[in-house]
């Protein structure tokens, strides 16, 4: 009996690795475009709630509005916060904005919707950020 592998043996292993390695890739992928799309969703959230607690700190209004690839929140001064470091993940709801009104943070509408979405690869995911009743508290979805 001869020590060694037979060609068929080699060929088996390289079967299995390859296999688990496509498995492992799309898995890796999907982790990937979740993680990111989370990471813009709590971005949004976070400069969302700023606005909100500045318009309860300074007393004046402040608008937040959002295109595909930025938020724009105006009152005391105006500041733009730049989506695009992530190339995959774009708001998709369209063009739109919310006003707080201060001394409460208030709002004059019931509820708004931010939808996100992963635009690239094989895995599209979906998030969205709602600002919720009329006093404007944003939640995640």
């Amino acid at each position: 009996m001869t020590k060694g592998f037979s060609l068929l043996e080699m060929l088996i292993v390289v079967a299995i690795v390859g296999t688990l390695l496509a498995i492992s890739f799309v898995a890796i992928m999907r982790f990937r475009a979740i993680a990111e799309i989370n990471d813009v969703q709590q971005l949004v959230v976070q400069e969302i709630n700023r606005a909100r607690s500045d318009v309860f700190r300074l007393g004046i209004d402040y608008t937040v509005s959002w295109t595909a690839d930025k938020l724009i929140i105006e009152g005391k001064e105006k500041r733009e916060v730049d989506l695009s470091s992530s190339d995959n993940v774009k708001i998709i709801s369209g063009n739109d904005s919310v006003r707080y009104n201060a001394p409460y943070a208030t709002i004059s509408v019931s509820y708004k919707t931010i939808k996100l979405e992963a635009q690239k690869g094989i895995n599209r995911r979906t998030a969205e950020v709602l600002i919720y009743g009329v006093t404007g508290k944003v939640f995640t979805h």
